[in-house]
């Protein structure tokens, strides 16, 4: 007896390369709507990425276009948010290619207020 497949592939661990190639997808998916103003589109995808690939590297540029985005449509608090997530985010980035980082707080430890809506 023939045993039934889901239909769906085994989930394979994502390299750093693959990962990379995904966030510069999203990045300039994103881009391109806010251009076209566009912005619950971008933002939705900008969320997707950060909430599929919490260990994804490369996160500040995702987070700057999202505070950009909530800029635009008018939400400086959670534009604040973001930015200063993604401001963290580059210093990790510079403290591991072994750059003096400004303070001692992680990317992460910014929090995720950062991606909520309160304006």
């Amino acid at each position: 007896m023939a045993t039934k497949s889901s239909g769906r592939r085994p989930r394979r661990k994502h390299t750093a390369e693959s990962m990379s190639r995904v966030r510069r997808l999203a990045v300039n998916a994103a881009d391109h709507l806010i251009g076209k103003k566009r912005y619950e589109a971008a933002a939705s995808i900008l969320e997707n990425f950060l909430n599929g690939n919490p260990e994804a590297p490369g996160h500040a540029e995702v987070l700057r276009l999202l505070g950009k985005v909530r800029l635009a449509q008018g939400q400086a608090q959670a534009a604040a948010r973001l930015f200063e997530r993604a401001l963290q985010c580059f210093r990790d980035d510079l403290a591991a290619d072994g750059q003096p980082a400004a303070d001692d707080r992680k990317c992460e430890d910014v929090g995720e207020e950062a991606l909520t809506v309160d304006d």
